[in-house]
This record gives structure tokens, sequence and C-alpha cells, in this order.
């Protein structure tokens, strides 16, 4: 075989070789979701590759010639003038492209989304030769998050209104409430001469029914101070020891606990565990808790508080346990939920039914978070783990 010969030979070797890779990739490209593009050194579109909508394929004989910018829905750019500097910006700067996303023009009233992902092309001298990238239209996805965020912000705002609403009713209603209450007291006391035992029986049940309902409107404006974000902690040293045992020891006085023979203990091994933390509304959680483990308890049961260190470093973490009824498993995810007594109201132990949800809601304003494991008729634990430095966003003050 001549020089001529083999050199043809290997000529067309080379073109079937490149052939079949241009068949290949013509293969990728038509089953691909994405659509390739080249620039040229002026970031003009210069040629597009793969399968695209129909509408897109005619805009793409549009944008041939012009810029990403020229291309784009002009109001786009007016809406995201930042963003689109940031990315010419990038740009100019022969910076790779990821994920950018902008509202292209499309073919007569028609636009639509689409996420570019580039890199520069340069030559072996280093000259800038323009990009070559991917594109992929996200219409239906921006559609559906800005649908996502509508509904967010919808949902923020009855939520706002429901929180300033609850507010105002709460201090509008204390008002009336104290007045029924004080007057209650002052029958109680005489000021209106003697009553029968009859009359008496009946300001008992009104004062009972005030102070339940006042409770009530507390909880309820306490719960719409921490979801208004309007709830302040105020930091101080404390000693953990020392506030389990003076919880337990209020709670011990409680008149259920002693009419139920409920033997309440302490076991914080621990005597110097400090932390940094709102004092007044730790002490608010656990005597909640600790309240809560003696009202759902059985007579001659036991609570017990524990505290632990799992990282002395980072973390502690207390333990409320009873010996009471338990809560059912399917139970356990509504146990947080305002207002859901999962039915014992009916038995008629007192309760208003936010307390838990108040107490959740507190634990994470400190940065910490709470858990509940239980099993019917062996009692339940409360766990609140806590950082040893309060982490809210509300802290107006350190020590």
């Amino acid at each position: 075989m001549s020089p001529l010969e083999k050199e043809k030979e290997r000529r067309e070797a080379v073109e079937r070789e490149l052939s079949d890779l241009q068949a290949r990739f013509d293969a990728f490209t038509a089953i691909s979701q994405d659509w390739f593009f080249e620039t040229d050194a002026q970031y003009r579109f210069t040629r597009f590759f793969g399968e695209t909508p129909t509408y897109v394929k005619a805009t793409h004989d549009q944008v041939l010639g012009k810029t990403r910018w020229q291309a784009a829905a002009p109001e786009s750019i007016r809406k995201n003038p930042a963003m689109w500097a940031r990315h010419i910006a990038d740009l100019f700067s022969r910076l790779p492209i990821r994920h950018f996303e902008y509202c292209l023009a499309g073919a007569g009233d028609k636009d639509y989304w689409c996420e570019v992902s580039a890199k520069p092309r340069f030559d072996e001298e280093g000259r800038f030769l323009g990009y070559m990238g991917a594109s992929r239209e996200t219409t239906q996805q921006k559609t559906q998050r800005d649908a996502l965020m509508d509904a967010v912000t919808i949902a923020e705002e009855a939520n706002r209104a429901k929180t300033e609403f609850l507010s105002r009713m709460s201090h509008e209603l204390r008002t009336p409430l104290n007045g029924v209450i004080g007057f209650a007291d002052l029958l109680c006391g005489g000021y209106a001469g003697n009553l029968t035992h009859r009359q008496m029986k009946y300001l008992g049940l009104i004062r009972k029914a005030g102070f339940h309902l006042l409770g009530l409107i507390d909880e309820i404006l306490d719960l719409s101070t921490i979801e208004g974000g309007r709830m302040r902690f105020e930091a101080s040293d404390i000693n953990l020891g020392l506030l389990i045992d003076d919880c337990v020891a209020m709670t011990s006085t409680l008149h259920q606990a002693q009419m139920m023979d409920i033997a309440l203990k302490a076991k914080t091994p621990d005597r110097q565990v400090m932390i940094q933390n709102d004092m007044r509304r730790l002490q608010q959680i656990l005597l909640n808790l600790l309240s809560n483990a003696i009202k759902y308890n059985r007579r001659d049961g036991s609570v017990t508080v524990t505290l632990h260190r799992p990282d002395p470093t980072k973390t502690v973490r207390i333990d409320i346990a009873d010996s009471g009824r338990g809560i059912a498993a399917k139970d356990l995810n509504r146990i947080f939920e305002p207002f859901d007594r999962l039915g014992v109201d009916r038995e008629g132990v007192d309760g208003t039914g936010i307390g838990l949800t108040i107490n959740k809601r507190l634990v994470e304003r400190m940065g910490g978070k709470i858990s509940v494991a239980s099993e019917l008729g062996e009692g339940t634990t409360f766990s609140i783990e806590l950082p040893m430095v309060l982490r809210s966003p509300d802290l107006t003050e350190i020590g």
C-alpha cells in the first residue's frame, strides 16, 4: 500500500470515529432534558444542541447572535437588577456559571424559566473563546415554588393576625374577669353580710372557674407572645441542681401531690452543673411538667427528675419521669398540639391543653428541644435538652 493510500485510509478511519462520536453525542442530547449551547467571546449565542420544546426552538432561532441579557425577558431584568449585575460580572471575569436561573422571552407572548450552567473556553494560547454549557427548563418548578411561597406568606400573615387577635383579646378579657373574681372574694369575706352554706359553695365554684379561665387567658397570652416573636429572654448563671431541688420542693407541697401520696425525688449527682439561661422561664417549664406528672399519675405513684450531661461541654438533659397512666403510641404525635388533651378533659382532670405547647415553644426558643417517651400503664418521661449557653434570637441581656 502506497503512502498516499495509507494516509487516505487513516483519514477515513478518523472521519468514521468522528462520525461515531457525533452520533453518540446526538443520541445523548436527544434523550437529555437539557439543551446545550455555545457562545462567542462577546457572549453571543452561536449554536444550540439537543431536543427542546417547540416554542423553545423558536426562541433559540430568535436569540442566536444575542447575549443572554439581550434574550432575557425585560421584566425579569427590571425586577432582579442585582442578580443580573452579579451574573454579568461573573461572565466578564470568565468564571464558571452554576445554576443561574432566569426568565427568557419566549416565542409570541410566552415566557419560560430556565437554569443555566456553563464553563468558559480558551484556546491553546489562553485566549477567551466564549462559553459552552447546558440549560434546562424550570418553568413548572418555578411556578410551583412561587405558589408555595405565596401560600407560606398567606399562612404567616394569617398567623400574625391570629396572634395579634389573641393578644388583644387576652388583655381585654383579663379586666372584667379580675372584677368577677374580686367581687366573689368580697362576698366570701362577708362584704354583703353572712352567706348561707349553699351561697358560699356557689361563690367557691365562681372563684374556681374564674381562676381557671384566668390561667387559660395567661397561657394564651404567653403562647401568642412566643409565636409573635415578642417573648424576651434574660440569661443568668443557673445552678441546675439547686433549681431542680427548688422545683421539686415547691411541687411536693401541692394539694394534689399530698392527697395522692405522690413521692417526688431529684437525682442530681453533679451538684455544680452551671448553665446560662433564663431562670424564670426554665422554672416555669419544670413546674408545669412536674405539675402534669402529678396530675396524670396514680395514687402512691412517683415522679423522678434526673439531671444528665450527655455532652458536658455543650448540652444538658433533664428527664421528668412519672409512674402514671402513660400515653398511647398513636397519641404521642398530638401531645404538643394546643388544646388537645387526648380526651382527659372528659375525666374531670383540670387543665387547659396549652401548657405543653408553651413548653415546647419556650425550649425551642432557648435553642433546645423537648421530647416525650411513654407506654400505656407504665408512665411517661419528658426530656428537655438545653445548650450550656442560651441561644435565643430574643436574648436581651446576659448575666
